[in-house]
């Protein structure tokens, strides 16, 4: 089923399931924070890795 999502779509998925998560917990704000910047690395890395 996932080899079935784009995987943009996946990552918008991914980041809404974020964002709302840290809408319920209002209080999170730094793990939200720690979590956008985590993803923005790996994405820089996926990008690396894939200019092969």
């Amino acid at each position: 089923l996932l080899d079935q999502i784009p995987k943009d779509n996946l990552n918008k998925l991914l980041q809404r399931k974020i964002v709302m998560n840290a809408i319920i917990n209002k209080g999170s704000n730094k793990e939200f924070i720690r979590l956008l910047k985590a993803k923005a690395d790996k994405m820089d890395a996926d990008r690396k890795w894939n200019k092969v």
